[in-house]
């Protein structure tokens, strides 16, 4: 919780205050008394071996490898895997161009792992419209953080880490995959196949490597956690904003109350919630 900056601290509790007082659906009280936890730099702690994120969301399960048939956008992944793979391969040499690292972590990442990071948190126009038909799976409501065609090159390692918190999973399509290539997650080996999905949880100890001569590609994609409603992760989407340190830097609390309103606005249109009345008196 040190790692909390104070004017992010200030900022979770004008987010707070600001929230509280609309009277919230009673689905978000799991995420407001998170935030009020984190307003008291007291969060908890997971006590599972091998998770450690900096910032630990109760309540959900934990474990570190997932089926893929009971994650839904994995089936959705697969079905659309070879339109995917073709439209990647056509353009491999510019996903290739760009070092990729997360919070400037490049002690973590090194300098073989590359990117075309089509989301992170918002889509990415030049990428979405060098990859449309990628692009176009990938606008569901299931996918969370960040979207990318992740590539490994030759020799590469991306060093143990945890992610910054543990509300959602993270799914790898295998696209091109070389032999010698696997990924640790807590204490499981496994290997990507072309055509197939692997799910995990980040938030626990993860590596991955490639001892081959030939680049390893993926397509990589964060999806909320099952476990959490749609209205918890209205929620939670601009609470994490506020604490991704990539973003709380010019991402706004008035940015965050704009983006419960539109997400509130979407629940009570798709899914029919009229009683989601509190996105009108956002302003």
């Amino acid at each position: 919780m040190d790692e909390i900056s104070g004017k992010v601290i200030n900022s979770l509790k004008q987010f707070r205050d600001r929230f509280s007082a609309l009277r919230p659906d009673p689905d978000t009280s799991r995420p407001l008394e998170w935030l009020d936890s984190l307003c008291m730099r007291s969060s908890p702690k997971s006590v599972h071996d091998y998770q450690h994120p900096r910032l630990y969301y109760p309540g959900l399960s934990d474990t570190a490898w997932h089926e893929p048939d009971a994650v839904p956008f994995c089936q959705k992944l697969a079905r659309n895997y070879r339109q995917i793979r073709e439209e990647f391969m056509t353009r491999s040499a510019e996903a290739s161009r760009s070092a990729y690292t997360q919070n400037n972590a490049q002690f973590i990442t090194g300098t073989e792992w590359r990117a075309a990071v089509l989301k992170r948190w918002y889509f990415n126009d030049e990428e979405t419209d060098r990859y449309p038909v990628t692009a176009a799976v990938l606008r569901d409501a299931d996918v969370a953080e960040t979207a990318m065609f992740s590539v490994l090159r030759p020799g590469g390692k991306i060093l143990p880490h945890c992610a910054p918190w543990n509300t959602r999973l993270t799914l790898h399509l295998g696209l091109s995959i070389p032999p010698d290539c696997e990924i640790r997650v807590a204490d499981e080996v496994r290997a990507w196949k072309s055509g197939e999905v692997l799910a995990f949880d980040d938030s626990f100890e993860h590596e991955v490597w490639n001892r081959s001569s030939e680049s390893r590609a993926i397509l990589l994609v964060d999806v909320w956690h099952p476990d959490l409603t749609p209205v918890e992760r209205a929620i939670l989407e601009p609470m994490l904003k506020l604490l991704d340190d990539d973003y709380n830097g010019s991402f706004t609390v008035e940015n965050a109350m704009q983006d419960i309103k539109s997400s509130f606005a979407r629940l009570r249109q798709s899914n029919g919630r009229q009683d989601l009345t509190m996105g009108e008196g956002l302003v």
